[in-house]
């Protein structure tokens, strides 16, 4: 691999000069001064779409102020997508871990899984082991009353109260307690 060729900013515009003048053909002018024609061209296109002080402004300082402005650029969109996603979170920020994985869940597809771990202050892994995780006995036992109990009530016609579906699923041989 080649080094790549650099000139100074002198060299460029004596370079833009002579061409110019038009003493030389741009292909002879280009091979005396080892550099490709196309790069005569576009050197002469810089000076005259530019003002001569501002032309060829450093190598060095433009890509320095190019990694910063991207750096400034990367740093401006996640803040942004922090301020856009995670302002319906503001519930969720001091609740228990499952009501964050729950909500990181529910809005999975519209934000990175890594920004909201980092603004919920949670793992990634922690989340995915939750995703993948089954459910536990106590979970699926919870699921089947609540489905018993959603029956009853529309058996019912929605009149029964906490004692009376309590009462009913006893009676129907379910164990449970009465909350509430």
């Amino acid at each position: 691999m080649s080094k790549r060729q650099s000139f100074s900013r002198e060299f460029k515009l004596e370079a833009v000069r002579l061409l110019e003048l038009g003493e030389k053909p741009a292909a002879d002018l280009a091979r005396e001064l080892g550099v490709p024609r196309n790069r005569l061209y576009k050197w002469r296109d810089e000076v005259n779409t530019k003002d001569i002080d501002m032309a060829f402004p450093g190598q060095g300082r433009r890509r320095a102020a190019d990694a910063e402005l991207a750096v400034v650029k990367r740093e401006n969109a996640r803040l942004r997508e922090e301020k856009r996603d995670f302002k319906k979170s503001r519930a969720v920020l001091c609740a228990g871990v499952v009501v964050k994985y729950t909500f990181m869940q529910a809005h999975q597809a519209g934000c990175r899984v890594t920004a909201m771990c980092r603004v919920l202050k949670v793992s990634c892994s922690g989340f995915y082991d939750w995703c993948h995780r089954q459910p536990s006995p106590h979970a699926v036992a919870n699921d089947r009353l609540l489905t018993r109990i959603r029956e009853i009530h529309l058996a019912s016609r929605h009149t029964y109260g906490a004692v009376k579906t309590w009462q009913a699923l006893c009676a129907a041989g379910e164990i449970c307690g009465r909350t509430g």
